[in-house]
């Protein structure tokens, strides 16, 4: 292996104990997992190449400060917390090792998602935040029998 073939697969690991690190260290006497089966991935295409075309809406009103810190433990507080943790929110930041963006994505991970122009991903915010949510959603795939495996369990 190569080492861009290494640090991508050191960045997918680190990037799947971050998501069960925080998914464990929840408060387990309060929180309930009912939720959970209302998310399957039965019957989807599971082709993770992300359209442009697609739409999402990742506005926010300018009056309001984007990033909360009281945010908790909640989806969105923790994409914040790790965009804040990698580039302090910085949509166009490089790191020396090549990671791009807020979430510092590798272009192996960018290229498994379906984006192959780094260059577009660095200066699109948008684009970045749909890859963090196609990442996150084919993450969730990929541990699908360890969430459910853990889901239920009490540390």
């Amino acid at each position: 292996m190569n080492k861009k073939s290494i640090a991508s697969v050191l960045a997918l690991a680190c990037t799947i104990c971050v998501l069960i690190v925080v998914s464990l260290s929840t408060n387990k006497s309060e929180v309930s997992y009912d939720f959970m089966a209302n998310y399957s991935t039965k019957g989807l295409d599971l082709d993770y190449s992300m359209s442009l075309d697609k739409t999402y809406d990742f506005s926010f009103d300018e009056t309001e400060t984007p990033f909360n810190l009281h945010l908790g433990k909640t989806f969105l507080g923790f994409k914040e917390e790790l965009g804040f943790k990698e580039s302090q929110n910085n949509y166009f930041s490089v790191n020396t090792y090549g990671y791009l963006g807020k979430y510092q994505f590798g272009r192996s991970t960018l290229e498994l998602i379906g984006i192959n122009d780094a260059k577009l991903f660095l200066n699109t915010p948008e684009l970045q935040e749909k890859a963090f949510i196609a990442n996150t959603e084919r993450n969730k795939w990929v541990l699908r029998r360890d969430i459910k495996r853990f889901s239920r369990k009490i540390y």
